[in-house]
Parts: structure tokens; sequence; C-alpha cells
């Protein structure tokens, strides 16, 4: 039973792992053919995010039926003769029924069912029926276009990612980017592998593609260097930069990475290193923290 799944222990979705996505969605057919690494590379990601999205969205799907369930004031006279009287009079605290439904019956209640409007119904419908796509593809370009339809799907009050807390805070700006960046410009986001690959394939496609931080302003830099979304290896980057600003912004950057950050202490100006300083310390409590947990 694919219930089960929505019990196992889930990975959020990761904003390194959600613009390398895009990333690997930039590169041609023709590019891919010739680069069997980049090929594989490409398939490893889409599989990554599949691996990631089925059982948290499976949870997301049972958990609106569990939790809402008395929302659902009943069904259609197709949905009654489907699944018979006794289920609709007992669902609401039999739980074995609850979990002898596979993901097609949820999809129908959901679909068929009468539902109070900020519950359940035709959105969360639309949502298990995208999972059994997403399920049911192995095709890596198929798959492509299922997770990104998925990313901009919606239930009854908002995006379906904003249920997720840790991913709420940079879900949303990073939709903005991938929405309006050039390839040039989505290059910054992606991790250090998947640069080279892109930029190549720009190359061999005749567009002029310099390295990412050349073709920045310095207002780039700074925006850059502040965005929980910039990739770890940009921020690297971003902090051998000459302006001290660009610097700072780097230091203070939750996302910099810890090797990047020592670094950063024995930067001649003072604030980047009292600020790389108490990243480093802010990074050792978590630790801490999440060791005991």
């Amino acid at each position: 039973m694919l219930y089960s799944l929505s019990f196992r222990k889930t990975s959020q979705l990761d904003k390194q792992l959600f613009f390398d996505f895009y990333g690997v969605s930039l590169l041609s057919d023709q590019y891919l053919e010739s680069n069997p690494y980049a090929s594989q590379y490409k398939d490893m990601i889409v599989q990554q995010v599949k691996e990631v999205y089925v059982p948290l969205i499976t949870k997301m799907v049972y958990n609106e039926w569990m939790n809402n369930v008395m929302e659902l004031m009943g069904g259609s006279w197709k949905l009654k003769r489907e699944f018979g009287r006794e289920f609709w009079e007992d669902f609401w605290w039999n739980k074995k029924k609850i979990k002898d439904l596979t993901l097609e019956q949820l999809a129908q209640i959901y679909n068929e069912g009468r539902w109070e409007k900020n519950y359940g119904g035709k959105p969360w419908g639309h949502i298990t029926e995208s999972l059994i796509q997403l399920i049911n593809t192995t095709d890596t370009n198929q798959l492509i276009t299922i997770i990104d339809h998925i990313n901009d799907i919606q239930h009854n009050t908002g995006l379906m990612f904003h249920d997720f807390p840790k991913v709420e805070k940079w879900f949303s700006d990073a939709l903005d980017i991938k929405a309006q960046a050039t390839p040039e410009q989505l290059i910054l986001y992606l991790s250090s592998d998947l640069q080279k690959f892109v930029t190549e394939d720009l190359q061999l496609r005749g567009q002029e593609v310099v390295a990412p931080e050349e073709y920045l302003t310095i207002t780039d830099k700074i925006k850059l260097a502040e965005s929980s979304n910039t990739s770890p290896e940009t921020l690297s980057e971003l902090a051998k930069d000459e302006n001290v600003a660009v610097r700072r912004r780097v230091a203070l950057n939750r996302s910099t990475l810890p090797e990047t950050l020592i670094e950063l202490t024995k930067d001649e100006d003072r604030y980047v290193c009292w600020s790389a300083k108490d990243s480093l310390k802010a990074l050792k409590r978590m630790d801490t923290l999440s060791m005991r947990k």
C-alpha cells in the first residue's frame, strides 16, 4: 500500500536541488548526446527530485483526508454505490478503511465528494492525480514536465509547498527567479558541476557566456551575496570579491560553506572577520542542537 510510504522519513525539498532541477532542464539533447556524464547527471537530479516528492506529497494527500475528514459531507451516488453505505457511515473513525484506500480512490473521493470549500475537493483531487502521474512516469523529460507543474500547484489556500514552513521561506522567491531569470542568470544559482555543463552547452549553441561572477554589477553581487537562494559555490566565489561590502554579505549568509567562512575570518576587514566568526558560531550551535535531537 502506498499509504505506508507517507510515514517513511521524508527529506524536505532543498533549494539547491530545486535550482539544479531547472538547470538540467536547460541542457540540450545535442549536448547530452556528446556528454554522457551530463546526461547521467540530468537523470540523477530528476530522479532525486522524484524520490523526495513521492513520499512528501503522498503524506500530504493522506493527511488532508485524515485531518479534515469531518469536512466531507458525503459523496455522489456513484461514490456511495462504489464504496457502500457503511463506508460513508463509518469512515470518520475507521482508520483501517482509510489506510486501504488507493491513491486512485482518494482522488475520486476528493473530486466527487461534497467538501467544505477550504478543505479537500477538486484542488486536492488534482494534486493526487499529479502524484499518480509522477509515480507512474519513468521518462526523464516527461518527469521534468510533471515536476515543473507540481511546483506551481495550488490547493484551497495557496501554493501546495507552502504547507512546509522550511520550504515556504524560500519557495516563492525561487519560483519567481525560475520564471524570470534568463539561462545565463540561472547559472548563478546552480551547483558547480551544473554551472560548467550549462555554460558549455550555451557556448556550443553560439551564446556568449562569461563566468557567472564577471557580468554582475556591485549591486547585483550584494543582492546575490545576501540571498538565501544563492548556491554555496557562488558564495565561495563572491567571498573572493575585491569589494568589502560583498564579502561582508557573504560572511553573514547562512548558506555560506564553513570552509569559506573560515577563510573569511582571516579577511583584512575586521567586520568581515567578525561576521564570519559569528556565522561559524551559529553553525556550531545548530549542529549541537541537531545532535541533541
